[in-house]
């Protein structure tokens, strides 16, 4: 699917990168409801359809399975394990974690960043969802976090990528810059950004701040591919 509002992510510098990403923007033509809910619900089949071409499964009678999260603009992160389900929605979470291949993370963003944390060999991955208020908590140091203490991985070895957000002069915090920081204060061996302002680009984002709330929802995306493993004492934490 070869088209402006459907971008591709290079989470690494490596061509063969076992993971990937791709970050949906404003769909053309499609006329939301001015309620967000509303928005949201009429999107929610489109955006299902989108994935399962951006993510064919090799099994025709079956999808790759999906999580995605039911954010709340805090720090939560849910670590995703087996068993998975055609379509999971984890409650009151901003960030989703897994060293498992063959489940698609899922968040939605309007403004805030979309932020994605990979091992640098492909064999972990955080999909975070870091606004204004998810920033100022900290949930992108506290990923690297539990990714260094749940899967033993140095914060060196990871990339972190920082998607279309809204930035200055269009919003007065430029929390891209602060999660720029706090990976720098984290470690983190690789910090890559886009910096494109979702507001200066109506004609391929959705904005909430520049059409006040009357807006859409855009979608980031991760999937895994690598066979490898690292040592894990997974479990859920919030």
């Amino acid at each position: 699917m070869n088209t402006p509002w459907i971008e591709k992510i290079n989470l690494s510098p490596d061509i063969d990168f076992p993971a990937t990403s791709f970050f949906i923007g404003r769909i053309p033509n499609l006329v939301l409801p001015s309620n967000r809910k509303e928005a949201f619900i009429k999107q929610q089949p489109l955006h299902r359809k989108i994935i399962d071409t951006l993510f064919p499964s090799k099994d025709r009678s079956s999808k790759i399975p999906l999580v995605y999260a039911d954010q709340c603009h805090g720090s939560n992160i849910a670590i995703i394990t087996p068993p998975f389900f055609e379509t999971e929605k984890r409650e009151h979470v901003d960030g989703l974690m897994t060293t498992h291949s063959g489940v698609i993370l899922s968040i939605t963003t309007a403004d805030c960043a979309p932020v994605w944390i990979i091992e640098k060999k492909g064999r972990a991955g955080a999909l975070i969802h870091s606004g204004k208020q998810g920033t100022e908590l900290g949930i992108v140091p506290k990923a690297i976090h539990q990714m260094k203490e749940l899967f033993q991985i140095d914060p060196q070895d990871l990339i972190l990528t920082i998607g279309p957000c809204i930035r200055p002069p269009c919003y007065e915090i430029d929390f891209a810059e602060i999660i720029r920081m706090q990976a720098a204060e984290a470690g983190i061996g690789m910090v890559q950004d886009e910096k494109i302002c979702t507001a200066c680009h109506l004609e391929r984002y959705y904005s909430y701040r520049y059409e006040q709330g009357k807006t859409g929802h855009m979608l980031a995306l991760l999937l895994l591919h690598n066979t490898a493993t690292v040592t894990s004492k997974e479990k859920e934490i919030f």
